[in-house]
């Protein structure tokens, strides 16, 4: 089963695919997390933080199509190996990204790659985003004004989502296990 894990900036993606991952482990399953990729990508290409990256379209471009890249890749050669593959973003956050930060001439490629993936996850769950200042030096500090209007794209991007709204780990993990296992 293809699960995504999406949100805007700081909505605890990383963190819920991680408990989400030890839980399903613990449940004696075989799991795997696909992870993001964007600060694997940008070190690569000599970045520390993806606003340096934005500055040169050409390069930003390069960047999210990399990243689409890996995350497709990922997800078509574990599928066939795992109960669970989780996947820490979804394609749909490349498409927001692309679509805000890119000329649409470049955008369009990548949006439209981007869009056309999500169809392959079984489940997408969409987390609200947490009110907390970002602090972690990979991305400019956003606040929640910006990253609520994230989470509101992203809604329209998805088909089909389930919402987890800005609660407890132990919650939000809840919801997602009740709904992983009544699918």
């Amino acid at each position: 089963m293809l699960i995504g894990i999406g949100g805007a900036t700081l909505s605890g993606k990383t963190t819920t695919a991680q408990k989400f991952y030890e839980e399903l482990i613990n449940m004696g399953h075989s799991v795997a997390v696909i992870p993001e990729f964007a600060k694997e990508v940008a070190e690569e290409m000599g970045f520390k933080r993806v606003d340096d990256i934005r500055k040169d379209p050409l390069k930003y471009f390069e960047f999210e199509l990399e990243i689409l890249k890996r995350k497709t890749e990922a997800e078509a050669e574990l599928v066939n190996y795992h109960d669970f593959i989780i996947c820490d973003t979804t394609t749909a956050e490349i498409a927001l990204y692309s679509e805000r930060y890119l000329p649409p001439a470049l955008s369009r490629t990548i949006v439209e790659l981007a869009k056309n993936n999500l169809n392959r996850y079984d489940v997408i769950f969409l987390l609200e985003p947490l009110n907390v200042p970002s602090n972690n030096g990979f991305r400019s500090k956003r606040d929640i004004v910006e990253r609520t209007k994230h989470h509101e794209i992203l809604k329209s991007i998805y088909q089909k989502y389930v919402e987890v709204p800005v609660t407890t780990i132990s919650r939000r993990l809840d919801i997602i296990l009740s709904t992983i296992f009544r699918v």
